[in-house]
């Protein structure tokens, strides 16, 4: 029998006996509102578990974690790690980016400014400027946010398991700064299957002109001066 029809069956089982005239029959008159009066708070009890458990059921259904390796970020694989204090970080990000990277916000759907660009280029980590995502595995996914079928490098991108709003997810950050970026879905088109659906915020699109192979964007966003200790 599946779980699911468990706290049916009990609820069902409750009630024949709570109507059984045989029960009834077996019991005086003074037993019978004691018996009543138990059966009542005992099944209100019982359909409030029931639809407790039914909940957790469906939502348990509802698991969209992916079996993506957990990398390991050794050294002379991975970037190197940096860690700044909250508040350097409000100092050196808005409180739009703050609230998305590294309070894990989402932003609301088609809002982002990078949700429909085409251009070409390469998408840094709006924190740290690690490059994330190429414009080459950008895709239309008709959600609202930017979505990709892979990171330019699998050490850039970190994964961890989700489980806000009662639904598993696998969410995504970057490897350098472990900000968070978004989640993955396995709902992409081939050839991975996977999509990246990736805050607007949480990004800098940088033109390809502009990007050093896996390493950092010449033209330095509005938050990295020239006295930021993350430059390298």
């Amino acid at each position: 029998m599946d779980q699911a029809h468990l706290p049916v069956l009990i609820l069902v089982i409750v009630i024949i006996f709570r109507h059984s005239p045989m029960i009834h029959e077996m019991l005086g008159n003074s037993s019978k509102v004691i018996y009543k009066k138990g059966m009542n708070t005992f099944l209100k009890i019982l359909i409030v578990a029931v639809i407790i458990a039914a909940s957790w059921i469906y939502f348990d259904a509802q698991d969209t974690t992916l079996d993506i390796p957990r990398f390991e970020h050794r050294l002379g694989k991975g970037p190197e790690k940096i860690s700044l204090s909250e508040k350097e970080w409000k100092e050196r990000l808005t409180p739009e980016q703050y609230y998305i990277l590294r309070e894990k916000g989402t932003e609301p759907a088609y809002s982002g400014d990078l949700h429909d660009k085409k251009e070409a280029g390469t998408y840094v980590c709006a924190a740290c400027a690690l490059p994330l995502f190429s414009s080459k595995d950008k895709y239309d996914s008709r959600t609202g946010w930017p979505s990709f079928t892979k990171p330019i490098d699998p050490l850039h991108i970190i994964y961890n398991e989700d489980t806000t709003l009662w639904i598993k997810r696998t969410e995504v950050s970057c490897a350098r700064c472990d900000s968070h970026l978004g989640h993955v879905f396995e709902d992409g088109p081939p050839p991975t299957g996977l999509r990246y659906c990736i805050n607007s915020l949480a990004l800098i699109y940088e033109q390809e002109t502009n990007v050093l192979p896996h390493g950092r964007p010449v033209q330095m966003n509005r938050s990295l001066q020239n006295d930021d200790p993350l430059q390298e």
